[in-house]
């Protein structure tokens, strides 16, 4: 069967946008950060490997062991931004509990999803805002929290982004763990999903990322950023 050129072209998939380059020319920083505007790599080079590891379909897990202040749930966000607009699928954006998770939504979901042209138009007026998720045009990002069993369980998620890792509630009683119970929601996408972790680290005895990362070397590189030393322009991590 001959197919005539425009015919052909509206059966062709559209053409893959990419994180590293979208996420710096349409995504700013949320209001008040130290570093107001567009989440440019002059701002943030830190970012750049996090993005281009999200573009690379081979990669389904990402932990982020960032000290504070360095746009680890900026990134997040940045990055469920993109992919609710990219590559729509059912998402769930965590963090350690409610409060955490509702103070990430109204002062920074929301504010970035104001200041990108792409998705300011899905942003509600604050009295009129959905409770339990935020709502793109193709999918909706649900909110979670470590503390509760019930906001991360009985629904199916391709990207789950997990603010606060270390923090989320240990498992406790005989059910399964709030962790445990989160990363479920991927079963049902094992071919596209992605998981992203991001945390604070601490000392190793009561830190899961860093736990994480020592039992699976060999599963995983190691990135750190190098920057030199003010003083003897040594670059160190």
């Amino acid at each position: 069967i001959a197919l005539a050129p425009a015919c052909r072209r509206a059966w062709l998939p559209p053409p893959k946008v990419y994180a590293e380059t979208w996420i710096p020319a349409h995504v700013r920083t949320p209001p008040g950060s130290e570093y107001d505007g567009v989440l440019s790599y002059d701002v943030a080079p830190h970012t750049r490997a996090v993005f281009r590891a999200w573009d690379d379909d081979d990669v389904r897990e990402i932990y982020l062991c960032w000290g504070t202040r360095n746009m680890k749930t900026t990134t997040a966000i940045a990055l469920a931004i993109f992919a609710s607009l990219h590559a729509p699928r059912p998402a769930a954006f965590g963090s350690a509990n409610e409060e955490l998770v509702d103070r990430t939504f109204d002062e920074q979901f929301y504010p970035m999803m104001e200041r990108c042209d792409a998705t300011a138009h899905l942003v509600p007026p604050e009295g009129k805002r959905p409770r339990r998720a935020i709502k793109f045009e193709r999918c909706r990002v649900r909110k979670a929290f470590g503390g509760s069993i019930a906001s991360v369980s009985g629904y199916p998620a391709a990207y789950l982004f997990a603010s606060e890792w270390n923090k989320w509630q240990r498992k406790k009683s005989k059910e399964a763990s709030p962790r445990s119970a989160f990363r479920q929601r991927m079963k049902g996408y094992p071919f596209v999903s992605k998981f992203l972790a991001e945390s604070t680290p601490s000392d190793l005895d009561d830190s899961e990322l860093d736990i994480w990362a020592m039992l699976h070397a060999p599963q995983t590189d190691h990135r750190t950023w190098q920057v030199p030393c003010p003083h003897c322009e040594r670059y160190q991590s």
